[in-house]
């Protein structure tokens, strides 16, 4: 058996193909993945039929199986069922979880009749050993669920007890990754093979990379917690980092995050150096094949105060005049107007205290600066045409529209915070088509 896979250019599953020779022959089986621009999975196809639709709410729910009937005439095929429109009980299968995202239950959307009460009909239901192999005698299935540990998609072709996830696939039986940590530099003391830091009981792991972030007030980066390298940043000192730091090197979140020497990024007073340290350590911590900062300029990204000095945009590292961040180009004769050929280095620059407003997150962070900024505008060169100032610009010519397309495809843009998902969303509207948002009512 062969199983190829093919993925998007954000790093999502498309497609897989299954081989199979058998006696002289050759079997294939073909599954396709439809996504939003968030790379969230709305529907599966098994050789070209579509097989099930995803629900969520703000994340995922469960799916919707399509119904099939036997073929009136040809008994190897099947025909779908033309009443898979309707509301039918039992065709919807919703998940429960616990606090790290593993399937532990899975019920229909059918309630059962027992003596004068209702209960739920329970499809499926597993329990798993601490790295994640399913109890099998804890265990029961009366029908088949896509996702189990830690909410990922099983990989049954390759074995019961294996997982894909956003960056490798992971084997709950030998307790191992099947490749390396993409960001294995950031975690020297461990196995790039390791699994959720050794400590399955309070970590996940649910694409595949590294563990969180703390910081120094100087922009030092201290150390993780167990929640992985997402969500908000903390600044704390190194003296209460190690007075909460474990065996395993990482500090249990609700503890340090008590200690009044530890707050919320957004809520610390930090100079500019500290702030462009924080930012560029966590650009840093992207996946090189998806960005690569080799040409950030001096290695830093640029702090802009909003004032001037002699007539010069003041900050730190010669930051270039943004009302918000930017990217220009050092090297340009025109810093702001690349030609179309520009390889050279590229600035990104942020207002002095973005922390405070947007970037405050790891995942805001690497998408506004790391991948609209530093990519979008820097690599790819999208225009920076504003519809607002540039209204004789052709549409067909527009293409800053392109980096906030981006950023909705790019695997951070599903953990930013509603209201800026919401804005980028507003933002590829208007920038394309020149004209305001149609906001639902």
């Amino acid at each position: 058996m062969t199983i190829n896979y093919r993925y998007d250019g954000s790093g999502n599953r498309v497609m897989k193909l299954i081989e199979k020779r058998m006696s002289g022959s050759i079997e294939f089986t073909t599954t396709h993945y439809v996504r939003d621009a968030s790379g969230n999975i709305m529907a599966t196809y098994t050789n070209r039929k579509v097989q099930e639709l995803h629900i969520y709410g703000s994340t995922r729910l469960g799916t919707y199986k399509i119904p099939y009937e036997p073929h009136p005439t040809d008994p190897n095929k099947q025909i779908q069922k033309d009443d898979f429109h309707k509301l039918i009980l039992g065709r919807r299968s919703y998940e429960l979880t616990n606090h790290l995202g593993n399937v532990l239950a899975v019920i229909s959307d059918k309630k059962i009749l027992n003596g004068t009460t209702f209960e739920a009909d329970v499809v499926s239901a597993n329990d798993y050993y601490p790295f994640g192999m399913i109890i099998k005698s804890r265990s029961f299935v009366t029908e088949e669920y896509r996702f189990g540990y830690q909410g990922s998609e099983k990989d049954n072709d390759l074995g019961e007890n294996n997982y894909t996830t956003h960056f490798r696939q992971l084997d709950t039986e030998i307790v191992k990754w099947w490749s390396i940590d993409p960001k294995t530099a950031q975690t020297p003391s461990e196995s790039p093979y390791t699994t959720m830091g050794s400590n399955p009981i309070q970590n996940n792991d649910p694409l595949g990379d590294i563990i969180s972030p703390y910081y120094d007030k100087d922009g030092n980066f201290l150390g993780t917690d167990e929640n992985g390298f997402a969500g908000e940043i903390f600044i704390t000192d190194k003296k209460t980092f190690e007075k909460y730091e474990q065996n395993s090197g990482k500090v249990k979140s609700t503890d340090i995050q008590q200690d009044k020497a530890t707050s919320k990024i957004k809520d610390t007073d930090l100079s500019i150096e500290a702030q462009s340290n924080i930012y560029t350590h966590v650009l840093l911590q992207m996946d090189p094949e998806d960005v690569n900062f080799k040409r950030l300029y001096r290695e830093k990204v640029s702090i802009y105060t909003k004032k001037s000095i002699g007539g010069k945009p003041a900050g730190f590292n010669n930051p270039a005049r943004y009302w918000r961040y930017g990217a220009s180009y050092p090297d340009a004769i025109h810093p702001h107007k690349p030609p179309k050929n520009y390889r050279g280095r590229i600035k990104v620059t942020a207002v002095i205290d973005s922390h405070r407003d947007d970037l405050y997150t790891v995942e805001s962070i690497q998408n506004y600066l790391g991948v609209h900024e530093y990519q979008g505008h820097g690599v790819n060169l999208y225009g920076g045409d504003d519809p607002s100032r540039t209204p004789n610009i052709p549409v067909s010519q527009r293409s800053h529209w392109k980096a906030y397309q981006a950023q909705l495809k790019h695997p951070t843009f599903k953990k930013l915070p509603k209201y800026q998902q919401q804005e980028l969303k507003k933002r590829v509207y208007t920038f394309r088509f020149y004209k305001p948002y149609p906001d639902k009512k």
